[in-house]
Order: C-alpha cells, then structure tokens, then sequence
C-alpha cells in the first residue's frame, strides 16, 4: 500500500454508530474526503443492516436512493438477521451518520452499524486497485475492434464476479463520466443485450447521443412495447430486438413501420 499514513488509520476496525459517532469523528471524516479522496479509494468499510429480509438488490437500491448516493458494494453477505457487504464511499459513511444510522423500507426502520477500515484493497482484491479501476477496466476491454462498446450481461462480468463486486444494474455506469463520454465518441455500436432492461436507458444513451452511433442491440431484454425505444440518435441504421416481448404479439408490418418512424435511416431490423 501507499507508505503516506491515511489520516483515518487511527480508526482501523471502529465500529461505528449513532452511540460512537462523534462530532469529532465526522469532522475527521469529510477531512478526509476532501484532502484524501484518491487513498480513501482502498479503504473499505463493512455496512452491517439489521433485520433485513429482502433482496441483495432491494437492499442496495432502496439505500443508494434514501441517502442520495451512488452504491457500488463489495462483498455482499446475509447471516441470521445481518445483511452486510463493503464500500470505500466516506460519502456514504456521512449520509449514514447525517441520517443518523437509520433507513425506512416498507413501513419499517432499519439500523445500520460501520465497521470503518476493515478492510484494505489488497484484502478486497489481492491488488491495490480501486472499485472505480475495476469498472474502468472492465468497459474498456469490452471496447473492440469493430469500435463496438459490448455491454451485455454488464452485470456478470467474469472480473466482477471473480471479485465479488455486486454491479447490480447498468445505471451504475452514468457515475463513470469521464470513461463514458470517451466511449460515446468513439463507439459506432452499442450491444445493450441481456441485460434486463425494461426500456432504453436513457441516462446511459446520453452519452452517445452527440457520437457516431449507428447501431444499436437490445436483444434479449424485457421491452414490452416500442414506446419504452427513445431514439438516441437519429443516425441509428441498425437495431436488433429478437428476444423481447414486444417481438411477439405485434404484427410484422406494423412492428417495422413503427420502427421507421423511430429510426428514419433504419435500413436493417432483427427480430
């Protein structure tokens, strides 16, 4: 690790809660975040949730939304009545402090407790690399030769997995800015396939709508109906659909019609 002494290794192993959450704690903490962000990256804390029964999913997104942060666990596990997994966000450590350790579901408070520095990165992932790394990484080698950004089944990817990042939905991906601007200008494809969507995602197709994107594959989601399809670029010349649900109760002509109407320069449709 980085020899430069992190300012909250004071704090190893700290179990924090509304009983231990100083003043001086917190204002140690956004010290931190604002003069240390780039080391904070590979200290992990562990998020311990009480009672909860639900989802891994359910879990993170009802989180991320209540406290108005973006989630990227590591490490997800549920023992007895404990749901718990890791983050490296200090940011998320304040929300939770701010909201005082507290979190409302389905009529229902629950309580989370913080482990701070449990872990370090190289514990996390055998290497000093950062969860933002990971996700760097990862969609960069989906980027090939034939300038096609292949984000199918995003959320399995075998790094992923093989380090226990729970990347739980494409959307995490509108954080990862700078890495998303760059493949909106480079990328002639887009492959969106397998990946559960319910409609266009259009906080991720914003960053392609100023590109050269001129074909689009959302093969084997869950579209329902061509009004979930936004057009995200007028130059879109091919569009795969085969696999989802509104390929099957809808007449050909009418489907291809429709679809013309979206996409004026379509000239190549699979469904």
């Amino acid at each position: 690790m980085n020899t430069r002494k992190y300012q909250l290794d004071n704090y190893t192993k700290f179990l924090l809660t509304r009983n231990t959450a100083t003043s001086a704690l917190t204002n140690h903490i956004e010290i931190c975040l604002s003069n240390e962000e780039d080391i904070s990256k590979h200290y992990f804390h562990k998020f311990m949730v009480h009672n909860w029964s639900a989802s891994a999913r359910m879990l993170f997104d009802t989180m991320s939304e209540y406290y108005s942060t973006t989630l990227i666990p590591v490490n997800y596990t549920s023992q007895g009545d404990i749901a718990s997994f890791y983050s490296s966000s200090l940011t998320f450590v304040l929300k939770i402090i701010k909201f005082n350790f507290m979190f409302p579901f389905q009529r229902n408070m629950y309580n989370v407790d913080i482990l701070l520095n449990d872990k370090t990165s190289v514990q996390c992932f055998e290497n000093r690399v950062s969860v933002e790394d990971i996700v760097s990484s990862v969609v960069s080698n989906r980027f090939n030769e034939k300038l096609e950004l292949d984000l199918s089944n995003i959320c399995s990817d075998p790094e992923f997995v093989e380090r226990k990042i729970c990347f739980y939905k494409i959307g995490l991906l509108n954080n990862f800015k700078i890495l998303m601007i760059r493949m909106g200008r480079d990328a002639k494809i887009l492959n969106l396939s397998y990946n559960n969507l319910s409609e266009l995602p259009n906080d991720i197709m914003n960053f392609f709508t100023k590109g050269n994107l001129v074909a689009i594959n959302l093969s084997y989601n869950n579209i329902m109906s061509l009004a979930d399809i936004h057009r995200p670029s007028s130059k879109i010349e091919k569009i795969w659909l085969e696999g989802n649900p509104v390929c099957e109760d809808i007449d050909p002509e009418v489907y291809v019609k429709q679809l013309i109407v979206k996409f004026p320069r379509v000239t190549e449709i699979v469904s």
